[in-house]
């Protein structure tokens, strides 16, 4: 996507995380494709409202400026109230649109269609149709995407408190092991006591 000036840099990043957002309804939540526009377009709706006020209440505040020439009141009046969220928004209202800029800014991987019944599909039957996506292009977008390589960075800097932590687990197993084997010891006496209170004919002492 180009990006020409502050308000197209400004329009990508909103675009992107929505389009995520939108996307992982889609291929992680299993939306439908129908609810998924109508969800966008109930964001398109609520959007739109706001922008109403915001109209409105400029529009109130640059008629008190009685210094300035109305064109200058309409360029301030324009880029002021102006939603570049809400051009996202419609941007992607469609299944198609969506579709189609997942493609061309993400790394997308196409499912491979297969086809179970060709001979049936071959006589004028409906296909049934199986998708996967490959494993091996997955795995190759995946070692080379910016954000896995800095997160893969960022583990090597943490190496050295990752074994910090893992010594004191291992010391916080040993102090449990020890607890337990005092609680073992403890038990173990108490039946030696009961057992040699029976031996002389005495009373029983009770376990706790």
């Amino acid at each position: 996507m180009a990006c020409h000036n502050l308000a197209d840099l400004v329009g990508i990043l909103l675009i992107i995380p929505h389009a995520d957002f939108l996307n992982r309804l889609s291929n992680i939540s299993f939306v439908p494709a129908n609810k998924v526009s109508e969800i966008n377009d109930n964001f398109i709706a609520t959007a739109s409202k706001s922008q109403k006020c915001r109209e409105l209440k400029m529009n109130k505040c640059l008629d008190k400026l009685t210094d300035l020439k109305e064109s200058q009141k309409a360029e301030i009046f324009k880029e002021s109230v102006k939603d570049v969220f809400l051009d996202a928004q419609k941007a992607l209202n469609t299944e198609f649109k969506r579709s189609k800029f997942i493609k061309e800014n993400f790394k997308y991987i196409e499912p491979m269609k297969i086809v179970l019944n060709k001979a049936e599909v071959a006589s004028g039957r409906k296909a049934d149709v199986f998708h996967y996506v490959p494993v091996k292009q997955s795995f190759k977008a995946l070692i080379t995407d910016k954000s896995f390589l800095k997160m893969l960075e960022n583990e090597r800097n943490l190496d050295s408190r990752i074994d910090d932590v893992i010594e004191m687990v291992s010391f916080l197993r040993l102090v449990c092991i020890f607890l337990k084997i005092l609680e073992l010891l403890q038990l173990y006496f108490i039946v030696m006591l009961w057992n040699f209170q029976i031996l002389l004919g005495g009373p029983k002492v009770a376990i706790k």
